[in-house]
């Protein structure tokens, strides 16, 4: 297939995920939502597994991480697990932050280990994470949540997508895109292990 048609495709493509969001509805837009955050979790695997020939399970640990941070820093003060009800795009910054700190403590532990002893300290993370959130109800809300914190807006549009506003259309065209782009960033990276 010759390059013109490649990039053809690629923006058609690019267009359709851009404009997806304008003739779905709000059930569509929630899955597809959904799809995206699973997508999202696929390349990562695909980078540390296909990649870099490393085996980990912790995803769910970090996925925790931010989520709960995100809920602490944007809940409201009021609520039956109080937070700190700062800005939702502020609260979602300092989320990732917080899960890429988390990540950047286990790599020195996780920078010795290969194989199957990197799979299992990182599945160890996981059972940490559920033995955190469900006994420090009174910061996690336990295994049910923190209960309801404002979505993060950009541009003053929601990304819950429950709504089928056009401010929420608007904010599932970055989402698709950004997805988008990080598989097509991946064709780029070279393919099998790493010889040790």
């Amino acid at each position: 297939m010759s390059n013109a048609i490649r990039r053809g495709a690629t923006l058609a493509l690019l267009a359709v995920a851009i404009l997806l969001p304008f003739v779905l509805d709000g059930f569509w837009l929630q899955t597809g939502l959904f799809a995206m955050a699973a997508i999202v979790g696929a390349i990562g695997l695909t980078l540390l597994v296909g990649v870099a020939g490393q085996l980990s399970l912790g995803h769910a640990f970090f996925a925790a991480v931010g989520a709960f941070t995100y809920a602490w820093l944007a809940g409201e003060a009021d609520a039956p697990v109080p937070g700190l009800g700062l800005p939702p795009l502020l609260a979602f910054v300092l989320a990732a932050s917080a899960a890429a700190l988390a990540g950047a403590l286990f790599s020195p532990i996780a920078g010795r280990l290969r194989g199957i002893y990197l799979g299992l300290a990182t599945l160890g993370l996981v059972f940490l994470a559920r033995h955190l959130i469900v006994n420090l109800d009174g910061i996690s809300g336990g295994s049910t949540g923190a209960g309801s914190s404002p979505s993060p807006s950009l541009a003053s549009a929601s990304a819950t997508a429950i709504q089928t506003s056009l401010p929420s259309r608007v904010s599932s065209s970055p989402v698709c895109t950004a997805s988008g782009t990080c598989s097509w960033a991946l064709r780029s990276c070279p393919r099998g292990s790493p010889s040790t």
